[in-house]
């Protein structure tokens, strides 16, 4: 089965064992389940997961989120966006997951925030976005900001386009970023990171991150689908 894993899954894979979330990461790891993953984002994964809130919850350093993302980019079926559909979600965040699933083939993309994918195009048939359990996470990722200049004649043209295509100046440079590093780091990025992976580590890891606290609403495991 090819899955799709939206950033908020693997938060809460890291920070409680016993939720569907960790199930799934542990398939992914034991080759029950292909995780498909694009360069844009593995980033994402890697820039939230790394954040000191995120680390005190979950009970990670650095280097030990670093160690399990090495992993996962070497079990993973690289997914290379070759293009892109036109952006049709919310969150720019977003589109990076519905990218991935689209490009890939996915059987299924997993999240907790069904109602910013109600939008999308579906991962599944059925036009569901399935979630590891039912509730939506209340946490939301925070934007990056950055001033970018542009050519007068490059944002008058973007402008155009991203108001033809239904969406905002931002999320159209956003995915057009998005691809772009796809396009140049795609072998190189995950060819790295496998070099450094060590999978019976990152199980190992897995075991010890997060607490024996029951997984947040939602993420119980009997709710897996």
């Amino acid at each position: 089965m090819k899955v799709a894993l939206d950033t908020d899954v693997l938060i809460a894979a890291v920070r409680s064992r016993l939720g569907a979330s960790r199930a799934w990461v542990r398939a992914i790891l034991s080759g029950e389940a292909d995780l498909l993953l694009s360069v844009p984002l593995a980033l994402q994964y890697e820039a939230v997961l790394t954040r000191p809130e995120q680390l005190a919850a979950s009970g990670a350093s650095v280097e030990q989120i670093q160690a399990l993302l090495d992993v996962l980019c070497a079990v993973c079926t690289p997914v290379e966006i070759s293009f892109l559909w036109r952006p049709m979600l919310r969150d720019a965040d977003d589109e990076m997951v519905l990218e991935v699933a689209v490009n890939g083939g996915a059987d299924r993309l997993l999240t907790f925030n069904e109602r910013d994918f109600a939008g999308g195009r579906p991962a599944r048939r059925d036009g569901r976005a399935p979630r590891p359990g039912l509730a939506v996470m209340e946490e939301r990722m925070t934007q990056a900001n950055y001033a970018l200049r542009l050519q007068a004649s490059l944002k008058a043209e973007a402008e155009r386009l991203a108001k033809a295509e239904g969406t905002t100046l931002n999320q159209f440079i956003n995915v057009a970023v998005a691809e772009k590093i796809a396009a140049l780091r795609t072998a190189d990025f995950f060819r790295e990171r496998a070099r450094r992976a060590d999978l019976p580590a990152a199980l190992a890891l897995l075991d010890r991150l997060g607490g024996d606290d029951p997984p947040r609403s939602g993420d119980e495991l009997e709710e897996a689908r």
